[in-house]
């Protein structure tokens, strides 16, 4: 943090987009192209980062992945979707394991019927043979004991909820006068409600300091991110199956995208699973509270909306 800048006028950056789609790479260059700064002059506060250096989180995906790869490889949609179910619970627990251990029996009773199943179909019954390690079911869980995991006694340590470290990391980066990113993405619903929220951060802990609030929005592509330009300053003619195209275009990238992205959090030996099904959601959320931001703030002076493009292929490095 001794490296980040401070000033009278620091740049607060709300980074918006669907996760998987390279937020980070093309805010980079656009704090270095377009503002003259460094990646580095930030403080970044992003609530999946902070999900990612969880140790418990890290070793039970790391479980569940491994089990999984006897299965399936490559690893489908509904594999992904069974292991970001470790992702809720994480960022609302209190206790020190995270609310993960109700969780990971779970999600490993589901993927020895996984296996089971996939033996069971084996031709000839060979699969009934298959020598490799049985995902580990631990039987004896109660909803007392569920309860007990979620609800410590009063005499156990307690730790904040992540999400509630990300308003501790902005709270203390608006005091300093950091530059920030906000990595974060909207719904139709909450994207005025988060602008508000910050702007409300900056005016009890910043109000010495003259922010710049930039809305970013990045696209994975090129026709989508005119798309999504036209609409920020005046309305623009667009049948409904080019914007279908549009859009059908722009979840194809990031599905591939994240392809890659899973592909190497694989290699680290942990991943934070993002179901591709799910990007169609991602994407229609965030186009939708987009939107709402600008049509709600218009051109005021200071907030700033930004649509940016990012080519990058993560399949191509």
């Amino acid at each position: 943090m001794s490296n980040v800048s401070k000033s009278e006028s620091p740049y607060f950056i709300l980074l918006v987009g669907s996760p998987g789609v390279g937020k980070t790479s093309q805010v980079t260059n656009f704090i270095k192209d377009t503002l003259g700064k460094s990646y580095d002059d930030f403080f970044h506060v992003s609530l999946d980062f902070i999900v990612e250096k969880v140790k418990p989180y890290r070793n039970k995906t790391r479980e569940a992945l491994e089990f999984l790869s006897q299965i399936h490889d490559p690893l489908t949609n509904t594999n992904y979707q069974l292991i970001s179910k470790y992702y809720l619970p994480i960022i609302g627990s209190v206790t020190e394991n995270f609310g993960l251990n109700k969780t990971h029996e779970s999600v490993m009773a589901n993927i020895q019927k996984m296996k089971n199943n996939k033996n069971s179909t084996s031709k000839g019954g060979a699969g009934n043979n298959n020598k490799s390690k049985k995902a580990p079911v631990k039987r004896a869980s109660t909803t007392r004991k569920a309860k007990k995991e979620n609800n410590p006694p009063n005499n156990s340590k307690k730790i904040p909820k992540l999400y509630e470290l990300v308003d501790n990391g902005l709270e203390c980066a608006i005091k300093n006068g950091y530059n920030i990113i906000y990595d974060t993405t909207f719904t139709g619903k909450n994207s005025v409600e988060k602008i508000e929220k910050m702007k409300d951060m900056i005016q009890t802990h910043g109000s010495d300091k003259k922010y710049n609030l930039l809305v970013v929005f990045v696209s994975a592509n090129k026709k989508y991110k005119n798309f999504l330009h036209g609409k920020e300053y005046e309305e623009k003619n667009v049948e409904n199956d080019q914007k279908e195209e549009y859009i059908k275009n722009e979840i194809e990238a990031i599905q591939m995208r994240l392809t890659g992205r899973h592909t190497k959090m694989k290699e680290s030996g942990f991943i934070r699973a993002i179901p591709p099904k799910l990007v169609k959601i991602f994407v229609k959320d965030n186009e939708d509270g987009f939107k709402r931001a600008v049509d709600h703030y218009g051109k005021v002076d200071n907030i700033r909306f930004i649509v940016m493009y990012n080519p990058q292929d993560p399949m191509k490095k």
